[in-house]
């Protein structure tokens, strides 16, 4: 197989979709972008490059995913989602194709692909997140997502899946203070997930972990007890000082403000 379709989500991300959508030119002949309403270069610069341009603008990362599965028309039969911050390597794009090619008529209709975080200029190898696997590389018409508003995955309607071996990248080159206004965002909407269905089912490992194991924990204790593992027993103090921010910024400026937030909701209904 010489190529497959690709689909981005992109919401002014004009430092990063430049970089994305170079590494798509030797995986791809049939790229769109859908963009969710971006008041920067975002759309100048991904028309520039040849991908075609589409706009469904939603707070709801689910809702945009499922629109494009339910009204893209794809010009071949694997297809990959990725996001504006992801980049796939030419070693990786040689990989993909083989297993497309490979797999092009049997049962398996998806791909897991690893990624590598970089954080503030450094390759994170520890902390639990390397590599961590995406399910992004599927058969047109074989995924749906989950109906979440925060933390949503792909997953198999039908047949299985096969996890690729070389790494993908996930480099944001926006700002810290960007990166902590978009998980000022995502807590909100977890905040408001969790108030809806505490229990929501998900089809992945850690999903299943965080719905059953850790909302069950005390509010704002599970928060120090996420940091504690991901530092201590995942060992994220050997990435150097951007290990301990990621870290701890994961814990205390998104899990520990989820709570937060789930606290005040439920004081002022009481109130």
């Amino acid at each position: 197989m010489d190529k497959i379709s690709c689909f981005v989500l992109t919401f002014n991300e004009e430092k990063n979709i430049g970089d994305c959508l170079r590494s798509l030119q030797t995986l791809s002949d049939d790229i769109t972008v859908i963009d969710g309403g971006s008041q920067d270069s975002t759309v100048k610069i991904a028309q520039s490059m040849g991908a075609k341009v589409l706009f469904f603008s939603t707070n709801i990362l689910s809702e945009k995913i499922k629109w494009c599965l339910n009204n893209l028309k794809f010009l071949h039969p694997w297809v990959l989602k990725l996001d504006a911050d992801e980049r796939i390597t030419p070693a990786a794009s040689i990989e993909i194709l083989t297993l497309c090619s490979r797999h092009f008529s049997d049962s398996i209709n998806g791909i897991y692909l690893p990624f590598e975080v970089n954080f503030l200029g450094r390759k994170l190898h520890h902390g639990g997140i390397y590599p961590f696997r995406k399910l992004v590389v599927f058969k047109a018409g074989m995924v749906d997502v989950e109906e979440k508003l925060q933390d949503e995955h792909l997953f198999l309607l039908s047949g299985s899946s096969i996890r690729s071996k070389e790494i993908c990248l996930h480099n944001d080159k926006k700002t810290l203070t960007e990166w902590l206004s978009k998980h000022n965002n995502y807590s909100s909407l977890e905040c408001e997930q969790v108030s809806e269905n505490p229990l929501a089912s998900d089809t992945t490992f850690k999903g299943r972990i965080k719905n059953s194991f850790y909302y069950r924990l005390p509010s704002f204790f599970r928060a120090k007890l996420y940091y504690f593992y991901r530092l201590f027993i995942r060992f994220a103090w050997l990435d150097g000082r951007p290990g301990l921010v990621y870290a701890f910024l994961q814990a205390y400026a998104y899990r520990y403000i989820v709570d937060a937030k789930l606290w005040e909701k439920k004081h002022s209904k009481n109130k």
